[in-house]
């Protein structure tokens, strides 16, 4: 008789101190009858998927599967890290989630009969006691990833590298997945591309972000493949400025420097930044800018105005934080002569 899997799983507690554990450090690998497959399920998961066993020959009676997945080889059905039941007529695949990068985890098939005390463990014909009916050892790869910048200007492109190495140490000729993701970083966004890793596993590609973009890296062709950290690039935008009524007055003149900040205006406005965004007007004192002489929210549109009355000559900007879709932004220096 079959029984709810909640009762399943309170019931393998017992059993376990009842029926024979079956690890998998042997001087041979369990064989496959089932067909087990691991693949790569995305980041921190994997996939296994296996072929119906009830019409295989070697086939008992049994009423569900049992996959397991450990990072420890000895470990069996009842001691695994991670367990799932599938009932025999549901679809033949599981995802295990929460797993670690660049290690190896032992997969493991079992056909179980439910008893009263618990489950039973149905071997193929002819195997010991125990024994799984599918077995796979799948690697996990170390894939890392870094950029050659943090910050760079709207236009100009940034380097995403890293590197790839199983087991054997580099992985040559390898395809790495790129996908990156322009803010407003809603997680449906990402966007693939591909690239070849060297002899040396080395692999890099060129983006040219125009707002703040992450990246992240997929390598899936061996065992549970290996997946990197998100990283952001973060984009600089060239920010306009005029000076009314012009860049040489006489003392006393009180000056408008005005503009507008690049890009989508709604970013720099409540609720996708924390609070309107600001330009503030910085002056050359000395061989640095100083602190900001006054600072004024932007329009809707995303335009600015900044009045001040300079008391004598010297040059200046604006600079803006630019909210969360640009890095902090300046516009170029305007030399103000006051005659």
């Amino acid at each position: 008789m079959k029984k709810s899997s909640a009762y399943v799983l309170a019931a393998a507690v017992i059993a376990a101190s009842v029926l024979p554990l079956a690890g998998v450090a042997s001087a041979a690998d369990p064989v496959n009858h089932a067909g087990l497959d691991i693949s790569a399920g995305g980041i921190k998961k994997a996939t296994a998927t296996w072929d119906d066993w009830s019409v295989d020959p070697s086939a008992g009676a049994f009423d569900a599967y049992l996959v397991t997945a450990d990072d420890d080889s000895a470990n069996g059905p009842y001691d695994a890290d991670r367990s799932r039941f599938v009932d025999d007529t549901a679809t033949r695949s599981v995802t295990f989630d929460d797993l670690s990068a660049g290690t190896t985890y032992y997969f493991n098939l079992y056909a179980v009969d439910y008893t009263t005390a618990g489950f039973d463990i149905v071997p193929a014909t002819g195997d010991p006691a125990g024994t799984p009916i599918g077995y796979v050892a799948a690697e996990g790869s170390t894939l890392t990833i870094n950029t050659s910048a943090d910050i760079v200007l709207s236009g100009v492109s940034v380097t995403i590298s890293g590197s790839l190495s199983g087991d054997a140490g580099p992985r040559a000729g390898e395809t790495v997945t790129v996908e990156s993701d322009p803010f407003p970083f809603e997680g449906d966004g990402w966007s693939p591309t591909t690239t070849t890793t060297n002899a040396s596993g080395n692999w890099s590609k060129s983006f040219t972000p125009t707002i703040n973009t992450r990246y992240r890296a997929f390598y899936t062709t061996v065992g549970i493949g290996g997946w990197t950290r998100n990283v952001t690039v973060e984009v600089r935008k060239k920010v306009g400025l005029t000076v009314e009524p012009g860049t040489t007055v006489s003392g006393g003149t009180q000056l408008r420097f005005k503009g507008q900040l690049p890009g989508d205006p709604t970013f720099y406005q409540q609720p996708i930044a924390e609070e309107t965004v600001k330009v503030c007007l910085q002056r050359l004192t000395g061989g640095a800018w100083d602190g900001s002489i006054k600072c004024e929210p932007v329009n809707v549109d995303g335009s600015y105005v900044i009045r001040h009355t300079p008391g004598a000559t010297a040059k200046y900007r604006v600079i803006s934080g630019m909210g969360p879709a640009f890095a902090e932004s300046w516009s170029k220096p305007k030399k103000i002569t006051v005659t």
